[in-house]
């Protein structure tokens, strides 16, 4: 930004008016201003070819880092607590845990090994646990 600002500051050297080229100055700078927070200058006509100011981003929620959208697996392991809720262990290492608040019940019998599951990204920042060939979704939480 400071590379675009100096350069449209430069561009005003073009302008011999004293008030034009005051003016032209002025809103070269609006750019760093508006990063800043600072309020516009009252009176500054900032030119169209003038890169946008960039907003804060106070209070937005980090961008996440670009990954799979699925992750398939088969599981290496599996239990169930006192609630009937699962925590599974694919064969990638990761471990997930079925959410309190999901209703749906795991009906599994069969080792491990023979299932075959798909996690995919959910609403809200959720993830569906689906075994294949089963076809219930789970919601769940990845925790390791």
């Amino acid at each position: 930004m400071r590379d675009d600002i100096s350069r449209s500051a430069l561009e005003c050297n073009h302008t011999t008016a004293g008030r034009d080229w005051l003016n032209c100055y002025y809103a070269a700078a609006e750019p760093a201003r508006a990063s800043l927070g600072l309020a516009f200058r009252v009176g500054t006509n900032v030119s169209r070819d003038m890169p946008a100011a960039r907003t804060s981003a106070f209070g937005l929620r980090a961008k996440p880092e670009k990954t799979a959208k699925s992750v398939s697996a088969r599981m290496a392991a599996y239990k169930f607590d006192r609630h009937h809720l699962f925590t599974a262990t694919l064969d990638n290492g990761q471990v997930w845990q079925q959410i309190e608040g999901d209703d749906r019940v795991a009906d599994w019998n069969k080792p491990a090994s023979d299932y075959t599951v798909v996690i995919r990204r959910g609403m809200f920042g959720s993830y569906n646990f689906q075994v294949l060939k089963n076809g219930a979704l789970f919601k769940v939480r990845r925790i390791l």
